[in-house]
């Protein structure tokens, strides 16, 4: 069921549990019809366990819901969940379906730039400490000015002397994808090390101790940050559980709900074709 996500179905008491949490803690509930992107937020105004009915507040958007089939998501707990139902008139819904909760796969992978200002920083002082004559080494074929414009890359921002600062194009718990200018290049020149970076998600701050990379390619595309660019790819490597749940929950919580919405859709769709098959 899904790419990126599982849909586990809930046993019959965890779906009433679930109902009822949604009531008493005042949760919103979404409800959306198959295919549309109209989506209307609200939240139970009664519940009925024996029915399998919930009655929602009238809110913007739901008279543009078709009486019928719809959809429905809600968040307990930082746990999503997603059903089926039936509405009916005066803000009833039937729960037609079952009910699923979804868990995010490690390896999904949310995008950054430009979408979202996500940093990776690296602290290469180290590596100036060593040589100071290493700004000029960057490339030597190249004016003074310009390599130190990109020098200038690892002071922006950050009250730290030699750390580097990059935007990060997407992230996983399970590792990331970053943009250098060309010449940075460089400092990334060794892929049979590992790299010690912190990663800026949002206001939080997650601290990766290994990082191997991957790949190195040429960035193809245009950028209003330079020119010409690598892609650095990054697997994290022996991650702390705790930190890669916490990262999961982070990059969960930064995932568009139309991007979820489409996997319930696209899961309820493989499951009937499934059973088309089967028939």
């Amino acid at each position: 069921m899904g790419d990126n996500s599982k849909f586990i179905e809930l046993y019959p008491d965890e779906v009433q549990s679930r109902l009822k949490n949604l009531y008493t803690n005042g949760e919103e509930v979404s409800l959306w019809m198959k295919g549309s992107k109209v989506v209307c937020k609200t939240k139970l105004s009664a519940l009925d366990l024996r029915d399998d009915i919930f009655q929602v507040y009238k809110a913007k958007n739901l008279d543009k819901l078709n009486k019928g089939a719809i959809l429905f998501h809600f968040q307990i707990n930082q746990m999503k969940y997603f059903g089926e139902g039936r509405l009916e008139k005066n803000g009833i819904v039937k729960v037609t379906g079952k009910i699923f909760k979804s868990e995010r796969r490690t390896d999904f992978r949310l995008m950054g730039y430009p979408v979202l200002n996500i940093i990776a920083k690296f602290d290469f002082s180290k590596f100036l400490e060593e040589d100071k004559n290493n700004i000029l080494y960057l490339d030597q074929k190249k004016s003074e000015t310009r390599v130190l414009k990109s020098f200038l890359n690892f002071l922006q921002g950050d009250d730290r002397v030699g750390i580097a600062k990059y935007k990060v194009l997407d992230i996983s718990a399970k590792g990331m994808s970053i943009l250098i200018p060309r010449l940075d290049a460089e400092l990334f020149k060794d892929d049979s090390k590992t790299y010690k970076f912190e990663i800026d998600f949002l206001g939080d701050t997650f601290e990766i101790s290994m990082g191997k990379i991957v790949y190195n390619i040429d960035y193809i595309g245009s950028t209003p940050l330079f020119d010409k660019g690598n892609k650095i790819g990054f697997e994290f490597m022996g991650l702390p559980g705790k930190i890669e749940k916490e990262l999961v929950k982070k990059i969960n919580d930064n995932t568009r709900d139309s991007f979820i919405f489409n996997e319930f859709e696209d899961s309820l769709d493989q499951d009937e074709e499934e059973s088309d098959s089967d028939n």
